[in-house]
């Protein structure tokens, strides 16, 4: 996708996920993240549409609760 010239990408569209968000659920299927997942700690997704010859395909990222608690480490062991 990056690579070839013929490709166009939309841009980057960001979103906090609610719990009962569609892909939140559709991961719960797959790992068990409501039992693991404090209710204060949320999810995050971007997508963008890339384009090539007529035809879309939409990519849609979700990161899960690992980066964003090695994140929260990180900053919280900065500011001290």
């Amino acid at each position: 996708l990056f690579s070839d010239p013929l490709v166009t990408r939309a841009p980057l569209q960001y979103a906090r996920l609610h719990a009962n968000h569609p892909l939140v659920r559709r991961i719960g299927t797959v790992i068990d993240l409501h039992s693991k997942l404090p209710p204060q700690l949320p999810l995050y997704a971007r997508r963008s549409l890339f384009r090539r010859h007529g035809s879309v395909m939409l990519v849609t990222d979700v990161f899960l609760p690992a980066l964003s608690t090695l994140m929260a480490l990180n900053t919280q062991a900065s500011t001290r």
